[in-house]
């Protein structure tokens, strides 16, 4: 009936658990976002609309880090999104390269909320100790921080 909104299915994201519940960032906000890159980017390509991002990794571009989700399409297409500083990117399951990848303050000006979501997604996360390191050097740092 005209005028009556039907109802959708909402978009997720999906965590690995590493964050708190209350630092995840908007999944609306990621999720639209990947929907504006993906549109903007198909320009010579296949469009389709990102409705799932989940297992965030973090992942590398040659000289920025950055975090990478999987995808799923309301059209059945699969692959990695990638957000980083400069620039976000996906790279559908089967094609041969990442599509253009579409500046930060491009998406910003046309997705509200987009770059404090970006700027929490991309905050750090405490590190745990190093196994790298020597277990006697690690257990008298830790024996002198409590003496101390």
């Amino acid at each position: 009936m005209f005028g009556k909104r039907k109802a959708i299915d909402r978009p997720e994201l999906e965590t690995d658990g590493t964050r708190p519940e209350s630092t995840t960032p908007s999944h609306d906000t990621l999720v639209v976002a990947a929907a504006y890159v993906v549109f903007v980017s198909s320009t010579d390509r296949m469009p389709f609309l990102v409705n799932r991002l989940h297992e965030p990794t973090a992942c590398r571009s040659p000289s920025i880090e950055g975090v990478c989700f999987t995808f799923e399409s309301e059209q059945g297409v699969s692959g990695r999104f990638y957000f980083f500083p400069q620039f976000a990117s996906v790279w559908p399951d089967g094609e041969a390269s990442p599509r253009h990848q579409i500046p930060t303050e491009m998406t910003a000006a046309r997705v509200p909320g987009y770059t404090d979501a970006l700027r929490q997604l991309l905050r750090p996360t405490p590190r745990g100790i190093s196994f790298d390191e020597d277990p006697n050097a690690i257990l008298a740092r830790l024996q002198s921080d409590r003496a101390g």
